[in-house]
Order: structure tokens, then C-alpha cells, then sequence
């Protein structure tokens, strides 16, 4: 006489509510007792909810990003840089044109609005992979565990006269600012900017000596075509790209990298 085997067809209430302790011990127990077709379909239904809720987890980590994406503040590159000028706004008041927003700035800005709905920001940097780009990987955490990750790769920053600690320090900040810029999606303002366009700032401002080398570092490292992204830039060398197309470059550079 053969015992008749009921498998388990549905999960037990603990398994369909996301997030809820289990009894470890009672569910094997009740899969031992129904013999190997129930620990099989148990593992099944184990499997099915880790899936559902890292759905689960994702949609909700996307959906608080939205909210906060909503409340970020412009941040103003009101820092001057190598190659940043004085200028004068459409209200008369003298402000810096081609600055920079530093990362402190950044997220003395946002942090505010990301406590607010979940969310902290965290950097791992990659070992040093061919050509010595210097790489950072901006980690986005979502209090239900999910993570958004968003990598930059740049050169070290051998400018002025900076020992090999120094210039690793240098791209490694640069990295992580703008990792975080490409993450989260933040806009960045020149001071006097109340519609994305900087007052008073030439169309063909020059990227700095920092954002070029980045610039080359990433065509070579991915093997661009750098007749074809001057064409797509309407430029006649990569070194005329202006400043303003800066990030849309890299952002685009660091997409072929990754995919």
C-alpha cells in the first residue's frame, strides 16, 4: 500500500506577506512530513517570494527616488575653478561663471531630502583597471535593500604638482561627485541660473585642464570614435567641447563603458 503525497500548492501565509519573520523550523517541519514533494515545492515557493520581493523591493526604492528626485534642490556651481570667471547677473550682482559645485555642497543639498524618503549614498572605488583610470562606484541604498549603482572613470589628476596620493585623492573626489550626480539624477545650476542657462556664461566656455584629461581618458578607455563624438558634438577637436556638454559627454562615455 502506497501513502498518498500531498504536495504543497500554496504558500503558507508567512510566505505571502513580504517582510514577515518565518518559523524556519515549523515550515521544514511540515515539508518533512509531506515528504520529498513538499521540500521541493517548499523550495519553489522559498524561491517565488525571494524573487517577488526583490521586485518588491525595487519598485518601492523607485518609487521614493521619484519623490526625492522631486525635492532635490538646484545645487549653484558657485566654487571657482582654473577656469571660472567673474561675471555679472541679469539683477547686477557679480557672481562665478564656469564653477564648480563641490561634493560637500552637494550633499549638504540632498541629504536632507533623501533621510526623508529612505535613501543614503555610499562610494566603493574599483581597482585600478587598464590605462590607471581611476574608477568610483556611487552606491545608492534603499531602506528596503535595494541599490542603485552608477560607476565614473576618469584619470588621475596629475595638475600642478601632486605627488601619486594626491592625484588618486583628487580623482577619487571628482569620481564621487559626479557618480552621485549621474545616480540620482541632481541638477546642477551656474550661479545666476534660473532656467538651466547660465547668465552671461559664452556658449563656448572651455572644459578645464581636470575635464579634459577625464574626457581623452574615457574615449581611449572605450574605444571611441573620435571623429564620430566630434560630429555628434558639432566640434572640431574633443579638446573644443564646450563646458555645458561636459557631463552630457561623460554621461554617455561611462553608458558605453558599463553596457
Amino acid at each position: 500500500m502506497t501513502d498518498e503525497i500531498t504536495p504543497i500548492t500554496e504558500a503558507p501565509s508567512e510566505l505571502r506577506s513580504p517582510g514577515t519573520a518565518l518559523d524556519m523550523n515549523a515550515m521544514f517541519q511540515a515539508a518533512i512530513e509531506k515528504g520529498p514533494d513538499g521540500v521541493e515545492a517548499l523550495e519553489r515557493l522559498f524561491a517565488l517570494k525571494e524573487r517577488q520581493d526583490a521586485t518588491d523591493r525595487k519598485a518601492s526604492c523607485y518609487a521614493d527616488l521619484a519623490l526625492a528626485q522631486a525635492e532635490f534642490p538646484g545645487v549653484v556651481k558657485e566654487r571657482a575653478g582654473g577656469h571660472s570667471r567673474k561675471g555679472t547677473s541679469g539683477d547686477g550682482r557679480t557672481i562665478v561663471v564656469g564653477g564648480y559645485a563641490s561634493l560637500d555642497d552637494i550633499m549638504k543639498a540632498i541629504t536632507p531630502v533623501l533621510v526623508k524618503h529612505g535613501l543614503s549614498v555610499s562610494w566603493d572605488r574599483i581597482p585600478e583597471a587598464e590605462m590607471g583610470l581611476v574608477t568610483i562606484e556611487c552606491v545608492v541604498r534603499h531602506r528596503h535593500g535595494h541599490e542603485i549603482r552608477s560607476r565614473f572613470m576618469g584619470v588621475p589628476d596629475d595638475g600642478g604638482k601632486k605627488n601619486r596620493i594626491q592625484q588618486l585623492a583628487s580623482a577619487t573626489t571628482y569620481g564621487r561627485r559626479y557618480s552621485l550626480v549621474q545616480a540620482l539624477g541632481i541638477t546642477l545650476l551656474d550661479e545666476g541660473d534660473d532656467d538651466g542657462q547660465a547668465a552671461g556664461r559664452p556658449a563656448s566656455a572651455p572644459m578645464t585642464e581636470e575635464q579634459y584629461a577625464t574626457l581623452i581618458g574615457m574615449l581611449d578607455s572605450t574605444g571611441s570614435d573620435k571623429g564620430g563624438f566630434c560630429r555628434f558634438f558639432q566640434i572640431a577637436k574633443p579638446g573644443d567641447l564646450p563646458a555645458n556638454r561636459y557631463e552630457e559627454a561623460i554621461a554617455i562615455l561611462n553608458k558605453k563603458a558599463n553596457s
